[in-house]
């Protein structure tokens, strides 16, 4: 009993550990990027007291278009992240890994992962109907989701930096921190608390299961490799995507973009059956302890990291 109540106890301690550093990372990058928004507005004022709405607006949307505060906050978020794990074994064990790489391998891991992008889809299809149906939409935190980089600061913080950061962060010090309560349990956890991170009920959803492919490939092959997905991911399917299919009308975009995603889902789906048996074999053998999962999603910080994302994501749900 004092045993079970002591493990327990232990569990809690790393679990609100984790959950308040991503927390405080997740506070600086708004912090940075809420300081130069404010910085920039007091500029405009004292260039031009009388400045019009229509001029804050225009400012606004430069601002959103810009990468550099956010690039400038993940640099910032990072380093807090290393000051508060330099004491750890975390950060020695980030980029280990436990299998070769085969180019198989990398193309199974790559279709399955691209393969997630229609559940993407098919969640904001059915999320967006359900709420129509009420009056509600989310329409804006899918296209928010959803959008290119419109600048070359954008671009590399949304199709480089990002992904590496992200990789860093939730696959490195998030799943690391956890990986001594067994790799199952590291890697969903790990995954939930990624999605969350979005504050986007849709893009959440596609960024959990996401999550769940970049840990396990980060964990037995190691995170350089999970780093490469992402990259490919965001660079490629994102922006690469858009700019190469802008010259087309939105229908034939549509048609392009769901036929190129299906196709991977299909490849996905044979790859899941194949190896099905490897999957089982896997959950089995590193199968959580019986509470962890119970343990970890009532710890007071996890709590608190996922009510203020929850709150983030309703907030995206607007009247129509």
């Amino acid at each position: 009993m004092n045993e079970t109540l002591n493990e327990k106890k232990e569990l809690k301690k790393t679990v609100n550990f984790m959950s308040l550093s991503v927390i405080f990372y997740n506070l600086i990058m708004i912090g940075v990027i809420m300081t130069q928004a404010i910085i920039e507005s007091v500029k405009l004022l004292k260039n031009d007291p009388n400045a019009s709405e229509a001029v804050f607006d225009n400012l606004q949307k430069e601002f959103i278009n810009s990468g550099t505060s956010s690039i400038i906050g993940v640099g910032a978020g990072l380093l807090l992240l290393l000051l508060i794990y330099r004491n750890k074994h975390v950060i020695g064990e980030i980029f280990s890994g436990n299998k070769i790489m085969t180019v198989q391998s990398f193309l199974c891991c790559f279709c399955v992962f691209m393969g997630v992008q229609t559940i993407f889809s098919a969640g904001a299809y059915g999320i967006e109907h359900g709420l129509n149906a009420v009056g509600y939409s989310v329409m804006g935190d899918i296209k928010e989701a959803s959008s290119s980089s419109m600048t070359i600061s954008m671009f590399l913080y949304a199709s480089v930096l990002a992904p590496v950061a992200e990789e860093l962060v939730y696959r490195g010090f998030v799943m690391r921190s956890l990986m001594k309560y067994g790799k199952v349990f590291a890697i969903v956890v790990s995954a939930i608390v990624f999605g969350a991170m979005h504050g986007n009920l849709v893009q959440g959803l596609f960024a959990t299961m996401a999550g769940l492919v970049l840990g396990y490939v980060a964990t037995e092959h190691s995170i350089k490799w999970s780093i490469l997905l992402h990259l490919l991911n965001n660079m490629v399917m994102g922006d690469l995507m858009s700019y190469l299919i802008k010259g087309f009308s939105t229908s034939t975009q549509t048609w392009i973009t769901n036929g190129i995603m299906g196709v991977f889902f299909i490849i996905a789906l044979i790859v899941l059956y194949r190896y099905r048996n490897n999957i089982k074999k896997y959950l089995a053998e590193f199968k959580p302890e019986k509470g962890y999962f119970k343990y970890a999603f009532t710890s007071v910080f996890m709590l608190i990291f996922l009510g203020l994302e929850l709150f983030m994501a309703i907030d995206g749900i607007t009247a129509i």
